[in-house]
């Protein structure tokens, strides 16, 4: 049976508890000068995680692309270190959209149901980047300059 509660190697909760109390300083001096709540944002662990999810996925042969999906966390921090390490974007809006256009992204997949024409029309716009991943029921779009691609389940 496979469990889905993920479990913890002997001490490895205690080794992020350490790390953070060995912080507790900089947290609180943090808490002093902006306030709570806050999100403490640790550029150097996402980029580092992002390289090496990177790597894992990386084959010469075989070209392939990571993308961030921005609904995870659209905080402008998090989403520029994840464009800084090399990922590439999923947005699902036309706000995430924009926010990976503004970040710099290098490719973006604009994908879920239910696109505004403005949406489209900005995809379009910027057909040299972003894909968009639309369902086959979806005829609204019809472009030689427009990568679409299909799910196929």
């Amino acid at each position: 049976m496979i469990s889905s509660t993920p479990t913890l190697r002997a001490g490895e909760l205690s080794s992020l508890v350490d790390q953070c109390l060995s912080q507790r300083g900089y947290f609180l001096a943090a808490s002093e000068t902006f306030g709570t709540p806050q999100y403490l944002v640790d550029e150097a662990r996402i980029h580092a995680q992002a390289e090496r999810f990177l790597r894992a996925f990386s084959h010469p042969q075989q070209p392939t692309r990571t993308h961030y999906a921005l609904k995870s966390n659209p905080s402008l921090p998090v989403v520029q270190t994840a464009c800084r390490a090399g990922l590439c974007a999923d947005a699902s809006s036309g706000l995430e959209l924009e926010l990976a256009l503004h970040c710099d992204f290098p490719h973006i997949v604009l994908s879920g149901p239910a696109k505004s024409d403005s949406e489209l029309e900005l995809a379009l716009d910027h057909a040299d980047r972003v894909t968009v991943h639309l369902d086959r029921k979806s005829t609204r779009l019809n472009s030689s300059h427009l990568v679409i691609s299909y799910a196929v389940f």
